[in-house]
């Protein structure tokens, strides 16, 4: 546990002052980074104690923080540094909010907010990070590194450790940023340790004894300071030669002959059989050895010096120096085998009792008690998800067995909902299968020390079946599992009841239900209000920004998802994986509105993020934006890439609505760049019917079934079935309509206007696409009708009129479309008067080799069916091609198009 105080321990090195090291002070207020590293007992503590005092005294701020093999989360290193700067008069209320994020402020966050509130400080500021050893994990080492990326420029870091930490010292030493001091560096000099003795009482040892003494310990703080120890009462005389030379004393050898052999039997006692604990506290202490003396032996033992140091400005909390209490434990195993096991039980006792889980869990696994463990960790686990502690549940987790945490259905059950968020399926189904099995077995033979609700217990089985279903698009059993829950008896847990209103709004969306999302939603709220938790509102407003923007209300839609991602950030930062969840989705709405650079950045940022946890919805949101971006830009290789790309994601993830996304998006592009024979990429037997009709709407259908039916109409439409593709376009729009899904109902009524123009009837087509802006107009969805290409612009163009109650939206497409393909304007008219020679030049420059060959063949006076055949085509292909040269030529018709031809010097 990270202990912050405002005046650092003594350490156990030395009482003196060793001026070469401490005039080493002016490289400390230069360098970026200070590091102190040698082994235990070289005087680390001691000099960065000196540094700290002298460095206060000059006006400095300084913060100590001193560490132990407790948890060093980077929100606990960030907070201590944060608690020690106000003890050091800094005031941390701008950040203090960020301080209850409990688990899910990231590193980055905690990092960059730590360096506002230094860079506010008009003064020089010195951290000194003790014992920086004992950050041994991957994340302690990040955050440690982070907070050197950030640090401003008055700020110093100065880090004691025992051995190397994985910091980047190369490009710090060539930048001179780095003061490094090692072991050889903290020896003690022969007229150093001649001082030692003569500070601490020890003038009667000749010249010759010194030099031994600095032979022996090899200048090692620690040693001269178990011989000074010996020599204090002046009964123990120090001998030269064979006394020492030949025993060649080891350190526990020091230990036990010139410490511990001098304390009473009493006093020996209580060092050994507190050895076990991390850190003591009188009433802990009394805990464990079974008297009323911890207060009594505690001040003894200090008063001693018998390596003992205060972790608090209060002296209420101490510890023994590491050495020693190594050495103290192995002596009482060496007495009593048992006796760790049997006072690590009581000090997890006594922690539990007071409301300190984790501490109490760490001693219960240190007696090796895997069962008590266990139940501590039950009790605990879902009120640490609610508090975002996720890595924590899964380090606590994996020091426990796997026979053991068994026994345990909410353990299993809270390790499956971590699964589930981050999309680990297999393990999640693993994890519910044993829930399951122990529920039957508890069901069978209840064990009320374990299970004292059952109901509950099988409540929450079902909750994670049914979540378990939702992140996996089986909305079908999703649905069904939630029905089931309605009728269970619930749970008083608020947390869990939120997450039924958020789950039927994200069912009813994708199940192409009605929805009333703002009464979900509220009572939703209501209850997370209650838990005071912020986690879950990222998910909540994700899945509200979901519905709302398919139901066209954009304005309300990016509202939920601005409120997602601050809560993301506020926890998490902005470069989180749930950051990520909202700005994907939001993503899709800028893109789908015109916003197409803000959706680039977007993507951009969180492509990779993106797919460590959330909902399938924001990674279908993220390959069709980029993908789409690719295609604006002309780069269609590379968005071919990332078709393969997703769909290997999908593969690997089980992710189905992702694949059937990628399949219907390459459907599109291949339709409209005349490859009919690959527009059923990346389906797989069963996706589409033989039966068109069987693609139809109808009740229980899912988003799923609604990509399908993308697919399977593109490929209606490349064969040559573009009446048939038309009516299941318009029976989806209508049934979208009905059920108050506008964004599917007016792309379906675009794919229905298409077919309309495929079919030569542009009329029909202008008045289904009609119906479609209708629709459009209010929430500005945009990029629906100009990703369609020239089939659906040239309608628009060709019958559109700027008075008309949808003109205003309808030029703007026409006018966007032109800039983005390089099309004549769309105020041009027909007339062959109005074209200058440069705007021909320019007609056919925009036509690719492909148009060009079907324009001539047109002119030609050659048929659909014939053009096919000669260019290896279908015919719904060629129909396909001829909308789009009729919108780059400024034509409507067949006939106006065989005149442009000519016009073009493409035919005589």
């Amino acid at each position: 546990m990270i202990r912050a105080k405002l005046i650092p321990p003594v350490g156990s090195g030395t009482l003196v002052r060793r001026e070469r090291l401490l005039r080493a002070i002016e490289n400390v207020r230069t360098a970026r980074l200070t590091l102190v590293q040698a082994a235990a007992g070289y005087g680390k503590t001691s000099l960065l104690a000196e540094w700290s005092r002298l460095l206060s005294a000059e006006g400095g701020v300084t913060a100590w923080l001193g560490l132990d093999a407790g948890d060093q989360g980077p929100l606990d290193l960030f907070s201590s540094i944060l608690r020690s700067l106000e003890l050091s008069g800094v005031r941390i209320e701008s950040v203090a909010e960020l301080l209850t994020a409990e688990g899910f402020a990231t590193t980055r966050a905690l990092a960059a907010a730590t360096s506002d509130l230094l860079t506010s400080v008009d003064a020089p500021i010195y951290l000194f990070l003790d014992d920086a050893h004992f950050l041994t994990t991957s994340v302690s080492h990040a955050a440690l590194n982070e907070l050197l990326h950030v640090l401003p420029a008055h700020a110093h870091l100065i880090v004691g450790s025992r051995r190397a930490l994985p910091i980047q010292l190369g490009r710090m030493r060539v930048r001179e940023e780095l003061f490094e001091v090692y072991a050889d560096d903290l020896k003690f000099s022969r007229p150093e340790i001649e001082e030692f003795f003569t500070v601490t009482g020890q003038t009667e040892l000749s010249a010759e004894q010194i030099e031994d003494i600095g032979s022996r310990t090899e200048g090692w703080a620690a040693g001269l300071r178990l011989v000074s120890l010996a020599l204090r009462d002046g009964t123990h005389q120090y001998r030269l030669g064979a006394d020492i030379g030949e025993r060649r004393r080891s350190i526990g050898s020091y230990f036990a002959e010139e410490v511990l052999v001098q304390q009473t039997p009493e006093l020996q006692d209580f060092l050994m059989r507190t050895a076990p604990l991390e850190r003591i506290t009188p009433a802990l202490v009394d805990a464990v050895t079974g008297t009323e003396n911890g207060k009594r032996m505690i001040r003894k033992v200090e008063s001693l010096g018998l390596f003992i140091y205060s972790l608090d400005n209060n002296d209420e909390w101490y510890r023994y120096h590491h050495l020693f209490s190594d050495f103290l434990l192995q002596r009482l195993i060496d007495r009593d085998p048992a006796a760790p096991a049997e006072i690590a039980i009581r000090a997890s006792d006594w922690f539990a009792e007071r409301g300190h889980p984790i501490e109490a869990f760490a001693y219960a696994v240190r007696a090796c008690d895997h069962e008590r463990a266990a139940a501590i960790l039950d009790r605990r686990c879902q009120s640490m998800f609610y508090n975002g502690e996720l890595g924590s549940i899964e380090t606590l987790a994996t020091q426990v067995p796997m026979k053991a945490l068994g026994r345990f259905p909410r353990v299993l059950l809270t390790k499956a909902w971590l699964s589930i968020i981050g999309w680990h399926f297999t393990d999640a189904d693993e994890l519910l299968h044993s829930a399951r099995q122990r529920l039957l077995q508890l069901g069978a033979s209840p064990e009320a020390e374990i299970a004292p609700d059952l109901d509950e217990l099988n409540f929450l089985l079902v909750h994670r079946e049914m979540m378990l279903g939702l992140f996996t698009d089986r909305l079908s059993e999703t649905e069904a599992l939630w029905r089931k829950l309605s009728e269970m008896p619930k749970p008083s847990d608020h947390y869990i009841l939120g997450t039924l209103f958020t789950s039927r709004i994200y069912i009813d969306t994708h199940r192409l239900l009605k929805s009333d999302v703002a009464s979900g939603a509220a009572r939703g709220r209501e209850h997370y209000a209650r838990t005071g938790s912020i986690f879950v509102l990222i998910w909540h407003a994700s899945v509200i920004g979901i519905s709302l923007f398919r139901q066209g209300s954009t304005d309300h839609a990016e509202a939920a998802f601005d409120e997602a991602l601050k809560c993301a950030i506020r926890l998490n930062g902005a470069d989180s994986a749930q950051a990520a969840i909202p700005s994907l989705l939001l993503s899709e709405l800028l893109y789908e509105t015109g916003e197409v650079q803000r959706a680039a950045s977007i993507v951009a940022q969180y492509r990779e993020v993106g797919r460590e946890m959330g909902y399938v919805d924001q990674l279908v949101a993220e390959f069709s934006v980029s993908t789409r971006l690719r295609l604006l830009r002309g780069e269609t290789a590379m968005a071919e890439r990332a078709f393969a790309d997703a769909i290997a994601f999908a593969a690997s993830s089980g992710f189905e609505r992702l694949r059937l996304a990628v399949a219907a998006e390459t459907a599109r592009l291949h339709l409209h760049s005349g490859r009919p024979d690959i527009v059923g990429r990346y389906t797989r037997e069963g996706d589409i019917s033989l039966c068109l009709d069987h693609h139809m709407p109808s009740v229980g259908m899912t988003t799923i079934d609604e990509l399908k039916a993308i697919i399977a109409v593109r490929k209606a439409q490349a064969t040559g079935k573009i009446a048939e593709a038309g009516r299941v376009a318009r029976r989806w729009r209508d049934h979208n309509h009905a059920s108050g899904w506008i964004l599917s109902a007016v792309r379906w009524g675009i794919m229905a206007g298409g077919c309309d123009a495929l079919r030569g009837d542009r009329n029909q087509a202008y008045r289904t696409l009609l119906k479609a802006v209708d629709l459009a107009r209010e929430p500005r969805f945009l990029r629906s009708f100009l990703d369609e290409g020239e089939i659906v612009m040239s309608v628009l163009r060709e019958f559109n009129s700027e008075n008309s109650h949808n003109g205003a939206f309808i030029a703007t497409l026409t006018r966007l479309h032109d800039e983005e393909t390089g099309n004549l304007s769309s105020r041009a008219p027909i007339s062959d008067a109005s074209l200058s020679e440069q705007d021909y030049t320019h007609m056919v420059e925009v036509l690719n080799t492909r148009e060009i060959d079907i324009l001539r063949s047109v002119g030609n006076g050659r048929m659909n069916r014939e053009i096919a055949g000669t260019l290896g085509l279908t015919e719904g292909s060629v129909k396909w091609y001829l909308n789009r040269i009729y919108g780059k030529i400024g034509v409507s018709r067949r006939a106006q198009a065989v005149k442009r031809a000519r016009q073009l010097g493409l035919i005589n």
